[in-house]
């Protein structure tokens, strides 16, 4: 793989102390601490509101050069409006993440399971996406995984999410230059916990993807700090099939 980023859904919870975070840190230094350990992260806050400005600066100021930061897309353009009429609550959200700059990643639209395979309406989204940004889609109902749906995403040059998730088929496509990989736990073996097996297992299956291809992969199994222990052992297995 061209570039190989693993990290977390998140990176502010408070039962990681003690298991990721060492104890008596300041809750505004995780960031901090986190992009010393990991070069990428997956904002979730970004579904449920649309951060200020000044916020996202913070972001970009408080990480080192390389940095990158992964974001979900608002839920008002994914449930609320399912990708209807989305032009101007789009440029919103883009203006809001702005000041990330060179060290914002892809973009993640994750749909609602209730939501099945619409193509006229996914195509007239994307045709609000700029050439250069990178969108992923985790779709959650069986009827988007079909060949028409990845045609569409291949013409865009759209990933297609690849998580645990029980919608999703056993060998999705990758029809773009990168990979982005969701872990939700629930295909872990150990409670959540993804054992050296499954990592070893998902590693293969990556590296069989192709060199050609970007890697962000995130794990958002977050209890009992599973996520970050997970994250930096497969971004180790990554590494030594290099």
């Amino acid at each position: 793989m061209r570039e190989i980023r693993v990290g977390t859904s998140g990176w502010s919870y408070p039962h990681w102390r003690g298991r990721f975070y060492p104890e008596g840190l300041a809750a505004d230094q995780e960031l901090e601490y986190y992009a010393g350990v990991f070069d990428t992260v997956e904002l979730n806050t970004t579904f449920y509101h649309t951060v200020r400005e000044s916020t996202a600066q913070k972001w970009h100021d408080r990480t080192p050069p390389g940095f990158r930061f992964a974001v979900k897309g608002n839920r008002y353009l994914t449930h609320n409006r399912k990708l209807h009429d989305c032009a101007e609550p789009l440029q919103l959200q883009r203006r809001s993440l702005a000041p990330l700059a060179e060290k914002l990643g892809p973009l993640l639209w994750q749909l609602p399971p209730n939501f099945g395979a619409d193509l006229p309406r996914l195509a007239d989204f994307l045709a609000l996406k700029p050439p250069r940004e990178r969108w992923a889609w985790e779709f959650r109902h069986e009827s988007w995984f079909c060949a028409e749906v990845y045609a569409v995403l291949r013409e865009h040059h759209c990933a297609l999410v690849w998580a645990d998730g029980p919608a999703q088929p056993p060998d999705p496509p990758a029809p773009t230059d990168f990979l982005y990989v969701r872990f939700h736990g629930l295909a872990a073996s150990d409670a959540g916990n993804y054992s050296e097996q499954d990592l070893r297992t998902w590693a293969q299956r990556l590296q069989a993807a192709g060199e050609d291809r970007d890697l962000y992969a995130y794990f958002n199994n977050d209890y009992q700090a599973y996520a970050p222990a997970n994250a930096a052992r497969l971004r180790e297995l990554l590494s030594e099939g290099r």
